[in-house]
């Protein structure tokens, strides 16, 4: 997975662009309708993928195909209905992930029937690593650890949240190296599989 081929950077700096928009606008409007204005009122509430950069997440998205985005500074006790409020939060930018699979699945045959087929060729790669990348992204993103997305179920006072907050650059340090290795992915692979054999 520690591929650091010209053309697989490009592809991952590629896919991650719309990940990143759509993930960090999905999860932020999420949060505003469930009643958490938080995110939105810190200037998340967009498209722009550059609001939703991680250095490190980026970092460990190009050299492992998984990462995450800026945390959102979520608060679960604002959210409605109680329990299931932050829970659907959470789910909602994994199911904008899954439509983002979706469409690049449903767009691989035109790039596959393109008059050029050497760009046939290379929209197509794209267009299959961003739905594999897009699971693999909302996936790795319902794991309830700091900086990774569910991590925010966990409070923003909580004692684990807190203790993990202090330590984020070590944590996201250690993710990425964990990452790297490419066991994660491999574990994955499966239920990636799986999920795209459904929306196909």
């Amino acid at each position: 997975m520690f591929d650091l081929t010209l053309p697989t950077l490009l592809t991952r700096i590629a896919v991650l662009v719309p990940i990143l928009a759509i993930y960090g606008f999905a999860l932020t409007g999420a949060a505003r309708l469930l009643g958490d204005q938080g995110p939105a009122q810190d200037g998340r509430l967009t498209l722009n993928p550059a609001a939703h950069l991680d250095l490190i997440g980026a970092v460990a998205f190009l050299v492992s195909g998984l990462g995450w985005m800026t945390p959102l500074h979520l608060t679960p006790t604002r959210l409605r209905p109680p329990v299931l409020g932050p829970v659907a939060a959470v789910l909602a930018p994994s199911l904008a992930m899954l439509a983002l699979a979706w469409l690049a699945q449903r767009l691989i045959p035109l790039a596959i029937n393109m008059d050029s087929l050497a760009w046939g060729a290379i929209v197509t790669s794209g267009l299959q690593t961003l739905s594999g990348s897009a699971v693999l992204f909302a996936l790795i993103n319902l794991v309830p650890v700091p900086p990774l997305a569910a991590g925010a179920l966990l409070g923003r006072t909580s004692e684990i949240a807190g203790w993990l907050e202090r330590r984020r650059l070590l944590v996201s340090l250690a993710l990425l190296v964990v990452f790297a290795t490419g066991k994660i992915q491999l574990w994955l692979a499966p239920i990636v599989a799986a999920v795209l054999a459904l929306i196909d």
